[in-house]
């Protein structure tokens, strides 16, 4: 193997020339240099041999040293470059200038293990003694062009998600002139605008009556950078849609600290419109078109909300349409419906354009008169209603007419609450129905019975509230024998009472009255029976008497009623018998559904009285075909039995009739013992009264003489004055 030329000897003599011999010996700093260089150097002749190699190529090339050098320098590329290299290699040693290559071009090497890598060379000509040779610098490049590959990847997705982004993308300057945007917006502008975009303004695009809200928004980022700021605007396009975006601005500070914003604009066009038709869905009704409950109620509030110093009146009311039950059960739903579409049309004709018109559901609806006061509006609601009742409504062989009740509240804003104001109009049109139907009834604070209609909403929300939280009780009051019966069970009837929260017992006189009328007596008929049935099966089977329970007229035409009460008696534990009253006057009006109730529950060893009975004489033709085992004489024939001769004789034939049909006889309301010694003279087989015992607490109710057959002499005076305040309560 030939010698390897001293590099250094060109800069030996050099240095001698100059005068520098007073150095360290410049060959040994050229050699130690070299061989320091972290990048491999080669030293390469005309012919491409390979004539020095330092450390670092042969760590480079996984070659020894001694290996390298005599090797020709085109072994060390790939070989399908071979054959163009050696032809280059004399040439660059005839040139007098550095070059460096790689930095543009792809340069790959090749190891000893064939391992190809890229690489950057620098190309030095030397002179040595005469002879031309090529200095190579040889750089490993590839965690370089790794780094750069991935960056330019990195680049490349951030591009696409730029682009490809199906939100609009650009950048503004501080003046908001669009310095970048992304291929989506330049398509969605494209489609809405002639404009061009780069270089212009951003507002220019924006609609004029949103340029301001754009604008502030922009100005409230740009004073804090790296907050985010939204704003919703129309753009200005030359289509004849309304094409909304929402902007979001965010600012950025260059390292210059100039500033520069990226927004992000998204076509919300159809989120808006879908938010309008739901809105429009969840405030209108669907049949009429017209506003529903939630939209009316908004409305009002709205215009108390917006109300004047000028203490200017306006009038709601609630309207109900007469008799339109007829012709749903007739017809049907569909013919009900047209029927309202119609109403509803005429509504809207007689209204004036200010007017809140409403439909609540079913057959009520609602309207406003604003700044209008009652007389004024009643005089409005007295033409629709004559429209309304000249309607005349055909529907196959069938014609009909419709009238409608109306309750009218005068209302100020800042004067009154929503609440109030929707009670008091109810009170008043359900006022109207009770008097007649076909009228308009304006709300009177001195009205007692509108007060009185009113005060039934206010115990419709307090009944629930009571049922939810078991607030009401079970009290009880004996039913005793006339006769002595040994083999006669105890009987008491169950009594129903609310307990306040100041702890006050409050009579179901009071309440129930609201809880027929807003259809809650199903709910308490079931929640008493549920009770009831609790403490019979806690008495035990010998210790506890038979209880009779009051069913309200809703309950007897209710069948999910009836499958409850049915539920409940399948899964009880003690087989007491269960008495349940129904007023002869019930019993009559939903004949049919008393019967159905009365054999579903039979079926459970379930017996029945009619409550009341003689209040309505008519009813004895019903007597023989009603599978009642008690009838209980009203109280109103009882208390002046002794003093009124018709009241003898009506109970007299009560009593007659019922044995002849095997019934026993029940006389409430006996309180003393001539009461007491009539009945049982006129053969009535059980008294209830306060001569038996007062109500109290079913917890309190305890098997005693009052079991016993009543007194033929009155007993002495016995009870607290609590007990007998309570008892008065029935």
């Amino acid at each position: 193997m030939s010698s390897s030329p001293d590099i250094s000897k060109g800069v030996y003599m050099r240095q001698e020339e100059a005068g520098r011999q007073d150095r360290v010996p410049p060959v040994a700093v050229g050699e130690s240099v070299v061989e320091a260089m972290p990048d491999g150097v080669l030293l390469v002749d005309g012919g491409g041999t390979i004539r020095y190699a330092n450390f670092a190529a042969s760590r480079l090339f996984k070659y020894a040293k001694d290996e390298l050098i005599g090797r020709d320098v085109s072994s060390l590329v790939p070989a399908p470059v071979r054959a163009r290299h050696a032809g280059h290699v004399s040439g660059y040693a005839r040139q007098r200038v550095a070059r460096p290559m790689g930095k543009s071009a792809d340069l790959r090497a090749v190891d000893r293990d064939g391992r190809e890598f890229p690489v950057d060379i620098d190309l030095s000509p030397i002179d040595v003694d005469g002879t031309a040779f090529v200095c190579v610098t040889v750089r490993d490049v590839s965690e370089r062009m790794a780094a750069l590959r991935t960056a330019r990847e990195q680049e490349r997705r951030l591009r696409a998600l730029f682009d490809e982004n199906p939100c609009i993308l650009f950048t503004l300057e501080e003046t908001y002139r669009i310095c970048e945007i992304n291929d989506y917006g330049r398509d969605f502008f494209a489609a809405h605008s002639s404009q061009g975009l780069i270089d212009a303004q951003l507002l220019d695009f924006v609609y004029a009556a949103d340029r301001a809200a754009v604008r502030a928004s922009l100005e409230r980022a740009s004073a804090r950078p790296g907050e985010v700021a939204q704003v919703h605007c129309r753009i200005a396009s030359d289509r004849t849609w309304d094409c909304w975006l929402q902007l979001t601005i965010r600012v950025f500070c260059r390292e210059d600290g100039r500033r520069y914003a990226l927004v992000v604009a998204e076509d919300i066009t159809k989120r808006l419109q879908l938010s309008k038709k739901l809105s429009y869905q969840a405030t209108h009704d669907a049949l009429t078109g017209l506003v529903n409950r939630l939209g009316f109620e908004q409305r009002i509030q709205q215009l108390l909300d917006a109300g004047s110093d000028d203490g200017a009146m306006h009038t709601l009311c609630f309207i109900d349409l007469d008799q339109f039950k007829v012709i749903n059960d007739t017809c049907g739903h569909t013919a009900g419906d047209q029927l309202l579409r119609e109403v509803a049309r005429v509504l809207r004709a007689g209204g004036r354009r200010a007017d809140i018109i409403a439909r609540l559901g079913g057959d009520e609806f609602a309207l406003v008169f604003p700044d209008c006061d009652s007389s004024r509006a009643q005089a409005l609601i007295d033409r629709i209603a004559a429209r309304v009742r000249a309607i005349r409504f055909n529907w196959s062989e069938f014609t009909f007419s419709v009238g409608m009740s109306v309750g009218l509240v005068e209302f100020r804003c800042g004067a009154h609450r929503l609440v109030d104001i929707l009670q008091k109009a109810d009170a008043a049109c359900y006022a109207a129905k009770e008097r007649g139907r076909g009228r308009a009834l304006v709300y009177e604070e001195h009205d007692v019975e509108l007060r009185r209609t009113q005060s039934a909403s206010h115990w419709a929300a307090k009944l629930q509230r009571a049922i939810d939280e078991d607030e009401l009780e079970l009290w009880g009051q004996p039913i005793v024998p006339v006769h002595a019966c040994p083999q006669q069970r105890p009987k008491v009837e169950v009594l129903l009472r609310l307990r306040g929260r100041d702890g006050v017992v409050i009579p179901p006189s009071e309440f129930l009255p609201a809880a027929e009328r807003f259809g809650l007596a199903p709910k308490i008929d079931l929640w008493v029976i549920e009770r009831a049935l609790d403490w019979i099966d806690a008495q035990g089977e010998a210790a506890c008497p038979s209880c009779s329970i009051n069913l309200s007229g809703q309950s007897l035409s209710s069948p999910e009623f009836v499958s409850a009460v049915c539920r409940l008696l399948a899964n009880r534990g003690a087989k007491t018998p269960i008495v349940f009253e129904v007023t002869e006057t019930a019993a009559i009006s939903n004949f049919d559904a008393a019967l159905h109730l009365m054999s579903s529950l039979k079926a459970y060893g379930c017996e029945f009285a009619l409550d009341d009975f003689g209040t309505g004489m008519t009813s004895f033709a019903y007597l023989k075909n009603i599978p009642a085992e008690y009838i209980k004489i009203a109280g109103s024939f009882i208390r002046n039995i002794c003093a009124e001769s018709l009241d003898y004789m009506i109970v007299q034939s009560i009593v007659n009739i019922a044995k002849s049909l095997s019934r026993h006889t029940i006389a409430e309301f006996v309180e003393s013992a001539d009461v007491l010694a009539t009945l049982r003279e006129l053969g009535v087989d059980f008294v209830q009264g306060y001569l038996m015992g007062r109500p109290v607490p079913l917890s309190e109710l305890h098997a005693a003489p009052a079991w016993c057959p009543a007194p033929a002499a009155p007993p002495a005076p016995a009870g607290d004055t609590a007990r007998a305040t309570i008892g008065a309560l029935d």
